[in-house]
């Protein structure tokens, strides 16, 4: 309703409502697999929850584009790469159906997208206090303002790249993104081919440095 009554997308919107996430990430495993609009797909949302409060958080990414759209779309952008680093080595213990959306690459009904989750109150999580009475007031309202900003950005993004001809949103050079948030104020993103000579940078700032020091 708010995505109608702020004057639509400018690309097709479908919402996927399954289960068995926590069977081995069937549900969304299965519509990727079989289902006709998978195949469609230019972008996700995946949204997620680790706990019942806080703001939402960028779990994850799968594309550079993707994560700029969030970081442009988010009403209050939130979130490191840190924590997918985490999640790629197995150090959380966890898992998500952005894993079973993104995994499958290019061409494959896959797509291109973003995790989002709640994360604070993670106490209750899966536990017989993890009811709708615990959520915080505002806390799916604030999920919510950021998925329909998210949404409005994708589309847009996807509806430029097609009038340009490009292929979409996985055809990023880069890869995937590396990003994080300053003060959920705003979030800077940039590739990991970008990052790899950023953080190559001060090497040779250093190895000069070194080598003008008086001795």
């Amino acid at each position: 309703r708010a995505l109608v009554a702020g004057g639509g997308l400018a690309a097709p919107l479908a919402v996927l409502l399954n289960g068995g996430e926590e069977a081995l990430l069937v549900g969304a495993a299965g519509f990727v697999a079989s289902h006709p609009a998978a195949k469609h797909v230019g972008a996700f949302i995946n949204v997620e929850a680790s706990g019942a409060d806080g703001p939402s958080v960028l779990f994850q990414q799968s594309s550079v584009a993707a994560a700029a759209a969030y970081a442009k779309g988010a009403a209050r952008p939130r979130g490191t790469v840190i924590v997918q680093d985490a999640f790629d080595a197995g150090v959380l213990p966890a898992d998500t159906d952005f894993r079973a959306l993104a995994a499958r690459g290019r061409g494959d009904g896959a797509a291109p997208g973003i995790d989002l989750a709640l994360i604070l109150g993670a106490e209750i999580y899966h536990t017989r206090h993890d009811v709708p009475s615990r959520l915080h007031p505002g806390t799916v309202q604030a999920l919510g303002d950021d998925v329909v900003g998210v949404a409005r950005a994708l589309a847009a993004t996807l509806a430029d790249r097609a009038a340009r001809g490009a292929a979409g949103l996985d055809d990023d050079a880069g890869g995937t993104a590396v990003y994080f948030d300053l003060l959920g104020r705003v979030m800077i993103v940039y590739s990991t081919a970008t990052g790899f000579w950023l953080h190559l940078a001060p090497l040779p700032l250093a190895l000069a440095a070194f080598l003008a020091a008086p001795r």
